[in-house]
């Protein structure tokens, strides 16, 4: 089946895997490539391609070696969570009671079906809440300003993880702070241990040129003025 258009709001995302790709149209404007005969099919393309592309040019988070950026599908992320929570029957809705503990719940329940750009985060605020150590939080659902989804862009996200990462490198994150301190902190130790261990400098001895009484100032004896009595 080969679209003869491409309406709507996902023209964005046909261009979008174009310009990834490299793959042409073939003059229709929809169609992408051989052996990919719906727009499903491209748009599960272009998201494949989106998140290599974040990969290749951001990279994975140094401590976690997780992807720094990836898109997902809102509806489908989930998040284990610790608390307690009412236990419905799915076909009525009775009332089973209350369950306590980790439970598995969907993590954008509040969000319409869409698009997301995510970012890994380390999780230190909600860890009595939120099972995993490091967490993907949300930086941008492909929603306008009515709810209405938007398709996937890769200019939009570029847009914004460049901007993103340009601010970052001017304002320092916690834990480069924690880091640059930490590094100081050990220069800091090294020039005291090599202070301590530098060997004590050799003093010159005391010579009669040195001594006090050699001294020709003051008003104390002199080595001149001192007469030795006979007999000694």
């Amino acid at each position: 089946m080969r679209l003869p258009t491409c309406s709507g709001v996902y023209r964005q995302s046909v261009s979008s895997y174009r310009l990834l790709t490299g793959k042409g149209d073939g003059g229709t404007g929809c169609v992408w490539g051989e052996g990919q005969s719906s727009l499903p099919d491209m748009i599960q393309a272009l998201h494949v391609e989106i998140n290599k592309r974040l990969l290749l040019l951001y990279g994975k988070e140094k401590y976690s070696l997780q992807p720094k950026y990836r898109i997902v599908r809102a509806e489908k992320q989930t998040e284990k969570r610790y608390g307690s929570y009412d236990v419905l029957t799915q076909e009525t809705g009775i009332w089973l009671g209350v369950r306590q503990g980790l439970v598995e719940i969907k993590k954008y329940w509040y969000m319409k079906d869409c698009w997301l750009l995510e970012r890994v985060e380390p999780n230190l605020n909600r860890q009595d809440v939120l099972y995993d150590k490091w967490v993907y939080e949300p930086l941008f659902p492909f929603l306008d300003k009515d709810d209405n989804e938007l398709p996937l862009n890769w200019k939009a996200i570029e847009f914004i993880v460049y901007n993103l990462e340009k601010r970052e490198k001017r304002f320092l994150s916690e834990s480069d702070h924690l880091e640059i301190e930490e590094k100081r902190m050990a220069e800091e130790s090294d020039k005291v241990y090599a202070e301590l261990d530098k060997p004590e400098p050799t003093k010159e001895l005391p010579t009669f040129k040195s001594s006090t009484l050699s001294k020709s100032a003051g008003p104390g004896p002199k080595i001149k003025d001192i007469v030795v009595p006979s007999g000694y």
